[in-house]
């Protein structure tokens, strides 16, 4: 029988912690986290003295004393310099900058459009950034010597304001310079067995001379025409020689203008442009940066980080910029074209990415919010429609203004002896719906009448009535360039028009130039099919006052190339000058071939040689043919061209050789 063992019973343990005191107090000892660090400032003295420095500010990680530091300033990532600043603890404890409103303005914030900065003294210290400029911060690192400035991108001036600055600019050497061309071609025909020959000689040049700021102008022309019909008796021979558009002009910085003296034409954006000699002041965009000429739209939105934004139109980017947390403002994005919606993409610090759309279209009267256009003019009246004319000295002023994102006003007034002129208008860009812009215009003309028994004067007064539209789809490639719609009373006459009243009109001009138009249409549209080609449109219908003729205009045509070899099919109506001095219309299908000699050889001297054939028929059973070869030499300095036309119905047989 087995023996049982007993178990021994051990008693109960005992808490260590219970008889050991003194490893409770190592313990707290060795626990750093559940304290601050302290640093005696006995430690930075003489044993034995009282040193009163606050160290606390060292007490956390990454803290600062209060003081004075030269430190690098960087604002929105981009370096500004490298500044000395006083640090103090702003209102809620945390170290900040002392900064001016004058140094905020030399970082790039825009401090006039900020209303609680534009009103404080340039010497005003601010501590709190962030209450002034909300979601501005600022942050000091101490050990790199780096201030870092973050402030929204709405609150910023615009790059390009800061870098176009007028001193930098070069008025160029002193120079004389002229532009030249010279083009001759004969023309042999033949008719009832008859040879006639036609000799053009027509040459041009644009000379000029630069001084300083000044621009001296002056075109030079000479034509020379000879006709030979078969004998010597019926040979003729026209030649003229003349200067014309001579001018003196120079910049004016200040004004961001040019003033121009001598012969020129005014603008056309409010009234008629009128041709003068006399003197101009124009604002000049040429001196404003690309990126703030002409209009596009305002792009805002919000960037939840130091994030990218970038804008593409027609699938190109048009800008690109980096923005820092909070509110964002585009306003210099360069115009590309008058259509285009803006596709914009903000790409957040974490890669992720929003994206909309800005629809975009526009008229050439329209100007970006806060840009301004203006013109004034003073002078004599220089047409050259009619053999004589008025030649009514007069005075003229217009603006053009963009009033905000969306919207451009214009106006004008010109003023004269016997006429008076007003004009207001405005421009609306309607997103999705396109641009469309609406001006009235008033005129007031006096007109004396005199014979060998009395003289009697008439007032007339009248109004002229503009609208133009544009669109661009580009989901579908439709682009409507310009409609323009314009009615006027029986009474309106724009300036041109009164100065050519009762005058007899130059020769070879059409008979209906002297007319006052009652209506005019116009519109021009054009669809793209990527590799399929294009076609384009183009219409207009105008009807006068006092007369029963109506000009019609049409073009509609389709073109497209394949491996270097364009053609294209073409309708128009239009009206062509025949042999009685009248103005039939004219229905004319057409067709046109060119190819490049480049298709068969890399040859240099014929790479710039082209082979042409076009082909014509109109309502009158009329076939035209012309074929021809042109080119260019001396890198495209000398250009030529030869060509040989035929047809149907008694149509004259030509020769044509020219070179220019």
């Amino acid at each position: 029988m087995k023996k049982a063992h007993k178990i021994a019973e051990h008693p109960p343990k005992t808490p260590f912690f219970r008889y050991h005191p003194l490893a409770c107090v190592l313990l707290l000892a060795v626990a750093p986290t559940l304290a601050d660090d302290y640093f005696a400032p006995s430690f930075l003295g003489v044993v034995g003295e009282n040193t009163d420095v606050d160290l606390s500010a060292f007490s956390q990680a990454g803290g600062v004393a209060e003081g004075e530091y030269t430190v690098s300033v960087f604002v929105n990532q981009q370096d500004v310099g490298q500044f000395t600043l006083n640090f103090i603890k702003n209102a809620q404890g945390d170290i900040a900058p002392e900064l001016t409103p004058e140094q905020l303005d030399t970082f790039g914030v825009n401090v006039p459009h900020i209303p609680v900065l534009k009103d404080l003294p340039k010497g005003e210290l601010i501590s709190d950034l962030g209450a002034l400029i909300p979601q501005a911060t600022t942050r000091l690192d101490l050990s790199r010597l780096r201030l870092t400035i973050s402030v929204p991108q709405v609150a910023m001036q615009s790059l390009i304001s800061r870098n176009a600055d007028p001193s930098l600019w070069d008025d160029g050497i002193p120079a004389l310079m002229a532009n030249y061309n010279v083009s001759a071609g004969r023309t042999t025909s033949r008719y009832d067995g008859k040879k006639n020959q036609n000799t053009n000689v027509f040459a041009s040049a644009r000379l000029g001379a630069n001084a300083g700021p000044w621009r001296l102008r002056s075109n030079l022309t000479h034509s020379r025409f000879e006709y030979s019909g078969g004998n010597n008796s019926s040979a003729t021979t026209n030649t003229q020689t003349y200067f014309s558009n001579t001018t003196l002009s120079r910049d004016i910085r200040a004004l961001r203008s040019t003033l121009l003296v001598g012969e020129s034409s005014t603008g056309s954006d409010v009234f008629d442009g009128v041709p003068f000699k006399g003197v101009q002041l124009t604002s000049n965009e040429q001196m404003l940066p690309s990126q703030l000429r002409g209009y596009a739209p305002a792009i805002s939105g919000v960037a939840n980080s130091n994030a990218r934004v970038t804008i593409r139109q027609n699938g190109n980017i048009v800008y690109e910029a980096y923005v820092a947390p909070g509110p964002f403002y585009i306003n210099d994005i360069q115009q590309a074209g008058l259509s285009g919606d803006y596709d914009v993409t903000v790409t957040e610090a974490d890669g992720a990415q929003r994206q909309f759309v800005v629809p975009y279209s526009s008229l050439p009267v329209m100007l970006r919010p806060g840009g301004w256009k203006y013109e004034v003019a003073s002078g004599r009246y220089n047409g050259s429609l009619t053999t004589r004319s008025r030649r009514s000295d007069f005075i003229l002023g217009t603006a053009v203004y963009g009033l905000h994102n969306d919207v451009t006003v214009y106006g004008g007034a010109l003023l004269a002896k016997d006429y008076q002129s007003l004009s207001v208008g405005t421009g609306v860009s309607l997103g999705d719906f396109g641009a469309v812009s609406t001006d009235v215009t008033h005129s007031s003309a006096k007109f004396s009448y005199s014979n060998q028994v009395a003289s009697t004067s008439e007032r007339k007064t009248g109004q002229s009535y503009r609208i133009r539209y544009s669109k661009s789809l580009m989901a579908t490639g439709t682009s409507v360039d310009l409609t323009a719609l314009r009615y006027s009373t029986e009474h309106f006459y724009n300036f041109s028009e009164f100065n050519s009243q009762g005058y007899r009109l130059e020769d070879g001009l059409s008979p209906w130039t002297l007319q006052r138009r009652r209506s005019s249409f116009q519109t021009q549209l054009s669809q793209q099919m990527q590799q399929y080609g294009s076609l384009h449109f183009r219409a207009n219908r105008d009807d006068y006052w006092g007369s029963s003729r109506t000009l019609t205009g049409l073009s509609v045509g389709y073109s497209n190339s394949f491996k270097g070899v364009s053609y294209g099919v073409n309708y128009n109506i239009d009206r062509v000058k025949d042999s009685r001095n009248n103005w039939p219309e004219n229905r004319q299908l057409s067709f046109n071939l060119s190819v490049p000699f480049s298709l068969f050889t890399h040859d240099r001297d014929v790479q710039s040689i082209y082979a042409t054939y076009s082909l014509s028929h109109d309502q009158n059973g009329r076939t035209q043919n012309n074929s021809g070869l042109s080119g260019s030499l001396m890198d495209g300095k000398l250009s030529y061209g030869a060509s040989q036309s035929w047809g149907n119905k008694g149509q004259i047989a030509n020769t044509n050789l020219n070179a220019g």
